[in-house]
């Protein structure tokens, strides 16, 4: 049970850098939470955590450019991504620049 340890440590060790003043403030509304959670439901809403957001789908796909290393000569996974979104810049490029020739009567041939 090293974990249950390590956890307990850690707790021991987070509440010796509290000021006594906040942890006791703590302690009074977790009392009073526990004893009004029957009448009052939302009184155990001072348990409730604040979890960071996960990350997104696409910043997963992305970290792979973030974590290669940067050399004069890139490779790898980061390579190709950066390829295929130059290439697509270009394409969508060209694909207004015809869309502005074609607004302004210019004949592409």
């Amino acid at each position: 049970m090293v974990q249950l340890e390590d956890t307990e440590n850690a707790f021991k060790d987070l509440n010796t850098t509290l000021p006594d003043k906040l942890q006791v403030g703590w302690e009074q509304q977790e009392q009073k939470a526990l004893q009004d959670r029957i009448q009052d439901p939302k009184a155990m809403d001072i348990f409730d955590v604040q979890l960071c957001k996960a990350p997104s789908i696409k910043s997963i796909e992305m970290d792979p450019m973030d974590t290669q290393g940067l050399d004069d000569d890139l490779q790898g996974s980061a390579t190709w991504f950066a390829s295929g979104f130059n290439i697509e810049e270009a394409q969508i490029a060209l694909k207004l620049d015809a869309h502005q020739m074609e607004e302004t009567n210019y004949s592409l041939t």
